[in-house]
Formats: C-alpha cells, structure tokens, sequence
C-alpha cells in the first residue's frame, strides 16, 4: 500500500490482510476470552511475533494522522 497507494488516487487505504486469513480459515481466531477483553490483537501478535516490527509503527502512524489533520492537510 505505502509503494503502491499514491498511484491510486484514493484517500483512504484499509489493509485486510490478517482478517482475510481469519476469513479464509488460515488463521484461527483468538479465544472468546480474548475477542471479550479486546485483546486479540495481542492473541495474534504473540502467536505470530513476526508481526512485531509492523505492530510497533502503528503509535508513530497514528502521530503523524493526528499532527496532518491539526495542520489541516
């Protein structure tokens, strides 16, 4: 999306990637437990550490949000 994105046109661009798995059946879902607590996010990123790099860039994304909708942009 960030290579590709701009070549769109669009404003908006929503990543499906890990709730197509869990649609697709490759990915089970995180216990009722979890999904209650609002927690399977966290489920997910202990299960597949991978992720970790990803998760870790999302507080840094949502700054920037914020600091281009104050500028007005």
């Amino acid at each position: 999306m960030a290579r590709c994105g701009p070549e769109t046109g669009a404003h908006l661009l929503v990543g499906l990637g890990g709730a197509l798995d869990v649609f697709a059946g490759v990915v089970k879902r995180a216990p009722e437990a979890w999904q209650r607590l609002g927690l399977e996010w966290l489920y997910r990123l202990l299960r597949q550490p991978e992720r970790i790099g990803r998760m870790a860039k999302l507080p840094l994304f949502l700054v920037h949000a914020a600091q281009a909708r104050l500028k007005g942009e």
